[in-house]
C-alpha cells in the first residue's frame, strides 16, 4: 500500500490503494476473492476455499507446520502433541521477533534506515507472529463459503497497517504447504458399466485376429 511521489520514491501509507471491489483498503466492508458463489467474483481457487482451509483440523494442522518450518527451517516434525508443539513454535517465533526487533533498533541509532525503519514498524505492529498470522489467514481464508473473505490489502490494514505484499507473501506459504498436507482429492472416475462395453464392441473388432 502506498504510492510513488513526485520524486520517483514509494512512499507507505496505510490505507492507499483499492481492492478487488473498487473500495479502499480501509474501508469496513469485505471485499476479498472469496465469498458466496453468486456474487459474481472470479477466484484464483475457481470460486472455491482452498480444499486444507475446509476443514478446523486440516487448517490448524497446516498452520502449525507452517510455523514450525519457519522456525526451525526444517521438514522434522518435532515431538510432542498439538498444544505442546504450538506453545514451543509460538514461544521460538517470538523470541526471533524480539531478537531481530532489539537489532533493527541498535542499528537505527546509528543513522537513519528507511528499510529498517518500515521493518520495525512492522515487527511492532504484527506482534506475536502466530497469533497475527491466525487472525490474517482466518479474514483471508473464512471458515465458511458463505462468509465474504478480506482482501489481501484489507487485512493489511486491518492487522497492523502493513504493507499487503506481507500478507501475499503470508498467504502464498502457507497455502503451498495446505497443498502438499492435504491436495484436493481428485473427481471420482465414471467408469462403464459392462453392457454399455459390451455395446461398444463391435463385430469388426471381434472377426479379425491381431497381426
Amino acid at each position: 500500500m502506498g504510492y510513488i511521489d513526485g520524486n520517483g520514491e514509494f512512499v507507505f501509507e496505510p490505507g492507499f490503494g483499492v481492492g478487488l471491489a473498487g473500495m479502499p483498503y480501509d474501508a469496513k466492508s469485505p471485499m476479498g476473492q472469496f465469498g458466496p458463489l453468486d456474487s459474481g467474483q472470479k477466484t484464483r481457487f475457481g470460486g472455491v476455499l482452498p480444499y486444507w482451509t475446509r476443514d478446523p483440523e486440516r487448517r490448524e494442522h497446516v498452520l502449525l507446520v507452517f510455523f514450525e518450518r519457519r522456525a526451525n527451517q526444517s521438514h522434522k516434525v518435532p515431538p510432542g502433541n498439538f498444544s505442546e508443539r504450538l506453545l514451543a513454535v509460538t514461544t521460538k517465533l517470538e523470541a526471533k521477533r524480539q531478537s531481530e526487533t532489539q537489532k533493527i533498533r541498535k542499528r537505527l541509532t546509528k543513522g537513519r534506515d528507511s528499510k529498517a525503519s518500515n521493518r520495525l514498524r512492522f515487527l511492532e505492529a504484527q506482534g506475536e507472529f502466530t497469533s497475527w498470522a491466525t487472525r490474517v489467514l482466518l479474514d483471508y481464508f473464512p471458515y465458511d463459503e458463505m462468509q465474504q473473505s478480506w482482501d489481501a490489502g484489507q487485512c493489511a490494514y486491518r492487522h497492523g497497517d502493513i504493507d499487503k505484499i506481507l500478507v501475499k507473501q503470508l498467504v502464498s506459504a502457507v497455502h503451498k504447504v495446505g497443498c502438499e498436507l492435504y491436495p484436493k482429492p481428485a473427481p471420482p472416475v465414471e467408469t462403464a458399466s459392462s453392457d454399455e462395453a459390451a455395446a461398444k464392441t463391435t463385430s469388426t473388432d471381434l472377426d479379425h485376429e491381431p497381426f
